[in-house]
């Protein structure tokens, strides 16, 4: 959702390059958690 505002505010092919990172750190993140989560169990 934050990212499609962002991209919606402006159509910058820097903004778009920053969506996209955020999107991966994101999935990192999430992959870290699940992992985590995991061990825990």
């Amino acid at each position: 959702m934050f990212a499609e505002l962002i991209l919606f505010q402006s159509g910058d092919h820097r903004v778009r390059a920053n969506t996209l990172k955020i999107k991966n750190i994101v999935q990192r993140v999430f992959e870290v958690i699940y992992r985590t989560f995991q061990i825990d169990r």
